[in-house]
């Protein structure tokens, strides 16, 4: 770190000029969005009248919004003063933040490939508590970025520490757990939720098809609705499996787009993660900051011997899934090794497994069952309802299978330092908790579990809550008198 960098720091800065050219791509990217009818009504069918009221409309909130947007650029300064870091923005409403080192606990960079060709980063500085980001610099060159995070980060670590050590040198002391090549990353798009990207593609094609009317002329747009239903109907054995292969496709890339050349690392604060192949994320996980360790397989991952891994932050609820640093293609002994910093096997060798009531399976079966029986209603009603009572039949006993796995697979396992927690149905979750993590208890009781002394406990935390269902009452009873008496006399740091 050159003292050029920090000395700079001192006196309040505006960001990279690259900013300007962010601010204009991402004005870019909504004029295109919202312009996104007139477009197609261009390239496909020119012929057709575009009404020129709303394409104006467009061109001149976006002209008015990038106006004000590239102006921000110049009001937006930030400079580092004694113990804060503080901002100054805002054309019609001045904003002013102050936030103290000792509030951040994380400071993120991202590098889009737009900062990567003009070597700037942006950084986003987190604080406990807050709903978003406290702070977020879009384009700041790397040298000073790498200055103001190690400054920041080493004056905080001397204030929790109150020594002298250099704590700059100890951010540097890392050890790389796992580091993602191309083929581990085929393995981990291969074990990833590809319904999520049929849902994608099942979506776009159905807002094309949202967009029809306006593209054609009204002759036009039923001879092609004609058309498209013929294709569809002679041809459904064929579109489905395309559509599964094009739901591999698009999981693969977008699996190599978020974890291209992913680093996960150990340094004497916590846990850095690095990925990305045109976007580059850099996430930080302080060891005192992470309430919950969880991890989960399925089938396509267990035959890879692979897991992900979730390591939830302190955080608002708001922010929990965002702030959640996600690390796939974890092998077992590396995701030992994880937990082992989090909750020592040693401190979890009194476990004792507490059931779930199978009566939990009345509950479950409830909703998955209505969905089912709601279907058969309508074709009892209705008997020309386009789907087969062979059909409903194969879905209700899917309810059944789900109904009766889904219990199977709960395993609640109680200790005197923590808890470690499996669910799931095909894809089996496991989370582990310590009891010093958390910031209250609630059980619920309905009327039926009542008549049958089960209860739920939700345990909530920091970074979010722990829900346990139909357990034995007296168990949960005695448990959350041992949990009151533990947090109150225990004297570990919840964060």
């Amino acid at each position: 770190m050159k003292k050029s960098s920090l000395e700079k720091l001192n006196q309040p800065q505006l960001q990279s000029p690259v900013a300007i050219l962010l601010i204009l791509y991402k004005f870019f990217i909504l004029v295109l969005k919202n312009a996104f009818p007139i477009l197609l009504i261009v390239f496909i069918n020119p012929n057709r009248q575009i009404d020129n009221f709303e394409l104006y409309i467009v061109i001149g909130i976006s002209l008015i919004s990038a106006t004000l947007s590239i102006a921000s650029y110049f009001k937006f300064k930030y400079h580092l003063l004694d113990d804060e870091v503080i901002i100054n923005k805002g054309i019609l409403k001045k904003t002013n933040l102050n936030v103290p080192f000792d509030r951040i606990q994380a400071i993120n960079t991202n590098q889009t490939l737009l900062h990567r060709i003009f070597k700037v980063a942006s950084i986003e500085i987190d604080t406990a508590g807050s709903k978003n980001n406290e702070i977020k610099i879009d384009a700041i060159d790397l040298e000073t970025a790498s200055a103001l995070k190690s400054f920041v980060l080493s004056q905080k670590s001397q204030v929790q520490k109150d020594n002298t050590v250099d704590a700059i040198t100890d951010l540097e002391d890392e050890k790389t757990l796992l580091q993602l090549d191309i083929p581990a990353i085929i393995k981990v798009g291969f074990g990833e939720n590809h319904f999520q990207s049929f849902m994608i593609i099942a979506l776009f094609t159905f807002g094309l098809l949202q967009y029809a009317d306006i593209l054609f002329d009204r002759d036009q747009y039923s001879s092609i609705e004609e058309q498209v239903n013929t294709i569809v109907k002679s041809f459904i054995f064929i579109l489905i499996p395309l559509a599964i292969i094009a739901s591999l496709l698009l999981t693969l890339v977008r699996t190599v787009l978020k974890y291209y050349n992913l680093n996960f690392k150990e340094t004497t604060q916590g846990y850095k993660l690095v990925s990305g192949l045109f976007t580059r994320h850099e996430k930080q996980a302080n060891f005192q900051k992470i309430q919950l360790v969880g991890w989960h397989t399925n089938p396509l991952k267990k035959l890879f011997g692979m897991f992900q891994l979730n390591l939830s932050q302190a955080f608002s609820s708001s922010m929990v899934k965002a702030q959640t640093m996600q690390i796939p293609g974890m092998y077992a002994h590396q995701l030992q090794n994880v937990c082992e910093s989090y909750f020592s096997s040693q401190e979890r060798d009194d476990l004792l497994l507490h059931k779930v009531s199978a009566r939990e399976m009345i509950r479950t079966f409830s909703k998955v069952g209505t969905a089912v029986g709601g279907i058969a209603i309508i074709k009892w009603i209705i008997p020309q309802f386009d789907i087969s009572w062979l059909a409903i039949v194969l879905l209700l006993t899917l309810a059944i299978v789900y109904t009766y796995v889904s219990w199977t697979q709960w395993q609640v396992q109680v200790s005197r330092n923590g808890l470690l927690l499996r669910r799931g149905f095909l894809r089996t979750t496991y989370l582990l908790l310590r009891w010093e993590k958390i910031q209250g208890l609630r059980t619920r009781q309905s009327i039926f579990q009542k008549r049958h002394a089960l209860t739920d406990l939700h345990i909530f935390t920091a970074a979010g809550t722990v829900k346990i269902p139909y357990l034995n009452e007296d168990s949960v009873d005695h448990l959350r008198d041992y949990l009151l008496y533990y947090v109150e006399s225990n004297n570990e740091p919840w964060m």
